[in-house]
């Protein structure tokens, strides 16, 4: 039975896996492109209320430094000292008439409070949509040099910084405030136990978790009834509770549980603390269990799992493997379906440190297995699936507008110069380049060429060494004619190194 851990403030963050009906259904997973991070769950609070009162500077265009009041607690009608709101407190109750909690023992008080307090910040998120900065844009100075931008969903907010710690909340404030182990940001914790034994899981027997908001807004989606929604359980089994000094959920879990361990739903299948990204809501093949910031002192993985953050942007508890492992370099048919020791679905992913053949030199992650067999690097694609993908490791470079750089699509293979990776592995004639600047951590395969009449029509053939005649890969952009075609020329608009060929 799916099941969805969390609180109401942990719902709008990283750590509540799907919470308790205030988000999509959107989990973690891995992209596998240059940027390549755990995927967080979008969501936010249900609160509302009238739009509290500003600070004296509010409306001012610049981006003054908010160490003085960013995550300090205020009144609406007091406000903040610099030019952010107060975003008041929000009174929640779950249970409530219409999406009851079952199995809630009786005299449970289930009511709570969102920014208990009130939360010193730039944005005021509790009325109309606000995004008053942008979580992906490193240069957006808003939140100061003491905040982070965080994206709630619908809504973004800057909130305080913290230094986390498995064992406090660190300098955020006592009255209910965490120091959240992926953000790094001072933010809303659990009320009360109840909180943390409350999920909401899968009893409509729809696959994955339907809230109320979910259902009226797409009743389809809830086998035409709008009421069809999952409901909230209190699980009478479980030992979690609201640890006071951090304000976090813990549990014991089960034991000799570890990291890359199958699941099917509950948290608790894990090891203490850990997670499980099951398959219904987070497309992890089989569930997988796991556990954020294994890097933290005291919160260390359990058994035999390794604590990397290569590709994934975070520090997680991961099933160790050996890239490449049992594949015959010579033999391209031993690199179809390998996954280097990980299980079914999962792919071995370099770590980013050891040499080819070490023992867990990677870790499992879910890679792509599908029945393409002959190689087609460069090749038109719409997803990883239409991609040759020895140790799943096929990436599709989707055409996503006019400035994505690759129209048509693009089939690659991501990790081809890592240890233990066959040298020829992107294909005869093909070449493995650095996608990620001169740092060499993410590589990818791009079709060779050494004239532009050996590219799809739209792509020159780029020169990556420098020599007439020499070594290039099949891309949009151009530098010079010699890249285009006979008869097309290499139109570079003014200030730009690159251009097309036309």
């Amino acid at each position: 039975m799916t099941k969805r851990r969390g609180t109401l403030a942990l719902c709008a963050l990283t750590l509540a896996w799907g919470g308790l009906g205030c988000g999509d259904d959107d989990g973690p997973g891995v992209d596998a492109g240059p940027d390549a991070m755990i995927v967080l769950p979008d969501g936010g609070p249900d609160g509302g209320g009238n739009p509290p009162d500003s600070g004296p500077d509010a409306g001012d265009s610049g981006s003054p430094d908010l160490c003085g009041d960013l995550g300090e607690a205020c009144t609406p009608d007091r406000g903040c000292r610099q030019s952010a709101f107060c975003q008041e407190s929000l009174p929640f109750m779950l249970g409530e008439a219409g999406d009851p909690v079952v199995d809630l023992p009786a005299g449970t008080d289930t009511r709570g409070t969102f920014f208990a307090g009130g939360y010193c910040t730039p944005d005021d998120f509790s009325g109309d949509s606000l995004n008053i900065c942008d979580p992906d844009d490193d240069a957006d100075t808003t939140c100061g040099s003491c905040g982070s931008c965080v994206d709630l969903g619908q809504d973004t907010m800057c909130a305080r910084n913290c230094e986390p710690s498995v064992s406090d909340n660190a300098d955020c404030r006592d009255d209910g405030y965490s120091c959240d182990l992926s953000l790094e940001v001072c933010f809303p914790g659990c009320n009360g136990d109840w909180e943390c034994r409350i999920n909401r899981e899968d009893t409509n027997g729809i696959e994955g978790i339907q809230t109320p908001a979910d259902c009226e807004a797409a009743p389809a989606d809830c086998g035409g009834d709008a009421d069809n929604f999952d409901n909230l359980v209190y699980d009478t089994e479980s030992d979690a509770v609201c640890n006071t000094d951090t304000w976090r959920c813990e549990f014991s879990g089960t034991e000799g549980a570890q990291g890359g361990d199958t699941c099917v739903s509950s948290d608790e299948e894990c090891e203490a603390n850990g997670r499980c990204l099951s398959e219904a809501d987070f497309d992890w093949p089989g569930g997988y269990c796991t556990k954020f910031r294994c890097d933290l002192e005291g919160n260390e993985c359990a058994g035999d799992a390794v604590c990397e953050d290569r590709r994934v942007g975070i520090s997680l508890c991961l099933a160790g493997c050996t890239v490449a492992d049992g594949a015959d370099p010579e033999d391209p048919t031993t690199w179809l379906d390998n996954g280097g020791g990980c299980r079914e679905g999962y792919s071995c992913v370099w770590n980013g440190r050891d040499g080819a053949g070490a023992d867990n030199n990677g870790h499992c992650l879910p890679g792509e297995f599908n029945d393409v067999t002959e190689e087609n690097i460069g090749e038109p694609c719409t997803e990883d699936a239409d991609c040759w993908s020895p140790f799943g490791a096929a990436f599709c470079f989707v055409d996503d507008g006019p400035d994505s750089g690759f129209p048509g699509g693009y089939c690659s293979l991501l990790d081809c110069g890592v240890p233990g990776m066959p040298a020829d592995v992107c294909g005869e004639g093909n070449v493995c380049i650095d996608l990620d600047g001169s740092s060499g951590d993410i590589t990818g395969c791009l079709a060779g060429c050494t004239s532009a009449d050996e590219c799809r029509d739209g792509y020159a053939c780029s020169d990556l060494d420098g020599m007439p005649g020499g070594q290039g890969a099949c891309l949009e952009n151009c530098s010079s004619d010699e890249e285009c075609r006979s008869g097309e020329t290499c139109t570079i608009p003014a200030g730009e190194m690159f251009g097309t060929c036309e």
